[in-house]
């Protein structure tokens, strides 16, 4: 991968940065502005193979150095999300991890094995005034909603299994999408 920096106004590229693997993440300013975290991967969701792999790293806003690169569990199913209050971003991991690493040093802030595969990633519940949360759901059938800044677990539930989408959230409500059922959970603001 070659990560481009380039002006808005005419395209000009301002910096280009090798990574490894391809393209994954969606790059993310930190709250403070001096770095782009963001995230590649290899491999392919649904299609386990031994050469999976997964990176999240963080550059210079201003030149596009690495700052820091850490190896993910395994390949990363979506771009990550940024927390900003926490600045922190949590991962997707295809083996059915999600992890969150602070966006300054990309150490571990915390890490859970939620079930056997995702296929979807966690949606990011964004909560005014509250902290924010996080709801994911594995292809085995395991709905986690849980802090995004700590990592504790607020609600599990069981869905059918093949669930291969994100959860969806709307005021109170979070929709999971699974083979030929839809689940409505509400409650959102009593967590």
């Amino acid at each position: 991968s070659v990560f481009y920096a380039m002006r808005a106004a005419d395209g000009k590229i301002l910096f280009e940065t090798q990574l490894p693997g391809q393209p994954w993440g969606r790059p993310q300013l930190s709250r403070d502005g001096t770095r782009i975290v963001t995230s590649t991967g290899r491999g392919q969701i649904g299609v386990p193979r031994d050469t999976d792999k997964g990176w999240a790293m963080a550059l210079s806003a201003k030149d596009g150095k690495l700052i820091w690169q850490k190896d993910l569990p395994h390949m990363p199913v979506e771009p990550g999300s940024y927390v900003t209050d926490a600045d922190i971003a949590i991962y997707t991991v295809k083996n059915g991890t999600l992890i969150a690493l602070r966006a300054s040093d990309g150490s571990v802030v915390w890490e859970h094995k939620v079930g056997t595969e995702f296929m979807g990633a966690a949606r990011l519940v964004k909560r005014a005034g509250k902290p924010d949360m996080v709801a994911a759901v594995t292809v085995d059938g395991v709905f986690t909603i849980r802090d995004a800044a700590t990592g504790a677990e607020l609600a599990r539930r069981f869905v059918a299994s093949g669930a291969s989408s994100s959860p969806v959230d709307d005021g109170d409500r979070i929709y999971v999408a699974t083979p030929y059922r839809l689940y409505a959970f509400g409650g959102l603001g009593s967590l």
